[in-house]
C-alpha cells in the first residue's frame, strides 16, 4: 500500500491515482485536519464569516425559504455586503456568496449582550449531571414525622393530599393546587433537590428558584436557594459577575487651610472676551471656589494661570487633585509639581465623582452663569463666584468667605445698611 505522505504529494502534482476506501477515508481526514489548523490563522473578521456561514450550512434545512436575521458581535461584519468585493479574499468572497443566498440581514449586538450565543462558549467545564435520582421512599418517611408539614397542614392554603408513590408501595404527601402533583420536602432532602436541578445547567437564582418551586414545596426556598447558589463553585469558576461593587474611597480630611486643593477644567463655553474654558480650583478645607477664564486648555497655560492666581494669592499647596487629563498629565505640570514640591493625586478613569468636590462647583457654578447671562459669562463670574462664596454650607454650617476671611463678605444688598450707617 503506498503511504498517505506519497499520496498527499502527488496529489499536489496533479497526478491521477486510484485510492482505495481506507486511503480516501484517511485522506480526507487529513484534509479536514489541516483545514482546521489553519483556519485558527484567520483573521477575526475571517473566523467571524466563517462562523456565520458554518452556522447556516448547517441550519439551512431550517432556514430556506425564509427570512431570518443573523446577530453578531463583530461590527465590522455587517458591512460586508456594502463594500467593495476586491478587500476580500477569494474565500471570504465565497463565503459571502453562500450566505447571501439565505439572508443579508447582519446586526451588530454588543457582546455584554450576546449571552445567548456566549453561554454555549462560557460553559468550560462541561455539565455536571446528578447521577443519583431522588429517593421519593426515604422522603414520604421522613414526611410522616415533619413538624413543618403539620402546620402546613393546619394553616396553609395548600391543598395537601397523598398521592401514591409510582414505582413503590405507600403514599408521599403532594401539593395539587396548580394542577401538577407538587411533594413536599423535608429539610435533609431540601439539598439533594438543589443540586438535582441546579447541576443541570447550573442557572442564576431566581431561574433555580421557580425550577424547586414548580416541582416541589420547601420552606425558605428563596433564602436557602440564594445562598446555595452564590456558594455553587461551577458557578463562580464558568460565569462572569459583573455586578462588582467597589467601596467607595475617601481623601484623609485636612486640618490646614489651602494644603489640599482640587482642579478641573470646563468647557469648551460660547466664547466670551477671548474666553472659551475656566479653570476651576476649590479648596477642600475651606471650600474656597475660583474659577479662571483662560482662553485654551494647553498645558503651559494651565501652568501658568495655576501659578499667578492661585500660588501667588494662597501659597503653595501641598496636594492637587486632579483628573488624568492631558494638561496635567504633561511632563510640563509634572516639572511644576516637582518644583513647588506639592504630590498630585489622579482620580480614576472616566469615573467624576472621585474628584466630586469640583465637579460639584461646576454644577453650581454653570447654573448661576446660565440663569444671567451665558452668552457674555466673563462679565457675570466675578458676582456669580461671589454669591458662590458667601453662601452657606451645611455640613460646616458656614460660608468659604468666613472660613477664609473669618468673617461675612459685604454684599450689594447692604449697601442700604452702610450708607445708614454712615448717617
Amino acid at each position: 500500500m503506498q503511504p498517505l505522505t506519497d499520496l498527499l504529494s502527488s496529489k499536489v502534482k496533479n497526478k491521477s491515482i486510484k485510492l482505495t476506501d481506507a486511503q480516501h477515508q484517511s485522506f480526507n481526514d487529513i484534509k479536514t485536519a489541516l483545514a482546521q489548523k489553519a483556519e485558527t490563522r484567520y483573521s477575526a473578521f475571517s473566523r467571524e464569516l466563517l462562523a456565520v456561514y458554518l452556522s447556516i450550512r448547517h441550519f439551512r434545512h431550517f432556514l430556506d425559504g425564509r427570512s431570518f436575521t443573523v446577530y453578531t458581535d463583530h461590527k465590522p461584519l455587517t458591512y460586508a455586503f456594502a463594500s467593495k468585493p476586491d478587500r476580500y479574499s477569494p474565500r471570504e468572497i465565497r463565503h459571502l456568496d453562500y450566505i447571501s443566498q439565505y439572508s443579508t440581514d447582519l446586526r451588530h449586538i454588543p457582546g455584554r449582550d450576546n449571552v445567548v450565543a456566549d453561554a454555549l462558549s462560557r460553559n468550560v467545564y462541561g455539565v455536571t449531571i446528578c447521577s443519583s435520582p431522588l429517593d421519593f421512599t426515604a422522603i414520604a418517611s421522613a414526611q410522616q414525622h415533619d413538624d413543618e408539614l403539620i402546620q402546613l397542614r393546619k394553616s396553609s392554603s395548600l391543598k395537601l393530599t397523598d398521592v401514591p408513590l409510582p414505582a413503590a408501595e405507600g403514599t408521599i404527601t403532594c401539593d395539587v393546587s396548580t394542577g401538577t402533583a407538587r411533594p413536599y420536602i423535608p429539610q435533609q432532602f431540601r439539598r439533594a433537590v438543589f443540586d438535582s436541578l441546579h447541576s443541570l445547567s447550573h442557572p442564576s437564582i431566581n431561574a433555580t428558584k421557580r425550577l424547586i418551586t414548580q416541582h416541589y414545596i420547601c420552606s425558605n426556598v428563596h433564602k436557602d436557594v440564594s445562598n446555595w447558589c452564590k456558594s455553587c463553585i461551577k458557578c463562580q469558576q464558568v460565569k462572569v459577575h459583573r455586578h462588582t461593587k467597589t467601596p467607595i474611597g475617601s481623601f484623609p480630611m485636612t486640618q490646614t487651610r489651602f494644603q489640599h486643593i482640587h482642579m478641573d477644567i470646563v468647557g469648551p463655553l460660547p466664547p466670551s472676551e477671548g474666553y472659551s474654558y475656566l479653570l476651576t480650583i476649590v479648596d477642600r478645607f475651606t471650600r474656597w471656589p475660583e474659577a479662571i477664564p483662560i482662553s485654551n486648555i494647553t498645558a503651559e497655560t494651565v501652568a501658568k494661570s495655576f501659578v499667578e492666581r492661585w500660588v501667588s494669592t494662597f501659597g503653595v499647596p501641598s496636594v492637587i487633585t486632579t483628573d488624568r487629563g492631558s494638561q496635567f498629565e504633561s511632563s510640563l505640570f509634572r516639572h511644576l509639581n516637582q518644583l513647588l514640591g506639592t504630590h498630585r493625586i489622579r482620580t480614576t478613569a472616566y469615573h467624576p465623582a472621585a474628584n466630586g468636590l469640583v465637579e460639584r462647583f461646576h454644577r453650581q457654578l454653570k447654573s448661576a452663569l446660565s440663569a444671567v447671562d451665558s452668552t457674555h459669562w466673563t462679565e457675570v463670574l466675578p458676582l456669580a463666584l461671589l454669591g458662590i462664596r458667601t453662601s452657606l454650607k451645611v455640613d460646616m454650617n458656614c460660608s468659604a468667605a468666613e472660613m477664609v476671611f473669618g468673617t461675612t463678605l459685604a454684599l450689594p444688598s447692604d449697601i442700604v445698611h452702610r450708607l445708614m450707617m454712615i448717617v
